[in-house]
């Protein structure tokens, strides 16, 4: 159904419980991602923030490859350990100032 989208949640803005100002249901990146990519490929967050397409993956076992971008350490931090809580693996994260030209 076009319009089975709008039955999932959106949290609060002043709800506890989020990583992120703007975090997106993660029932959300899944369907993004299931209709958008195939098992295998790559799937960029370029605003990840709290990374809902890698949990999207982990807790539906999409079998897709995610890298997502989030400038924000504190919130990476918060993110790493939420993933580690709700998926029981570690998130692999590459701060930008540990790169070094």
């Amino acid at each position: 159904d076009v319009f089975e989208i709008y039955e999932d949640k959106w949290k609060h803005p002043h709800a506890k419980d989020r990583i992120h100002d703007s975090e997106k249901p993660v029932s959300i990146s899944k369907k993004i991602m299931v209709n958008s990519t195939n098992k295998g490929e790559l799937v960029l967050e370029p605003f990840a923030g709290s990374f809902s397409c890698a949990l999207a993956n982990c807790l539906n076992s999409l079998s897709r490859r995610v890298i997502g971008i989030e400038h924000d350490k504190a919130i990476i931090e918060r993110t790493v350990q939420n993933f580690k809580d709700v998926c029981k693996k570690d998130l692999n994260v590459i701060h930008f100032n540990e790169i070094k030209n």
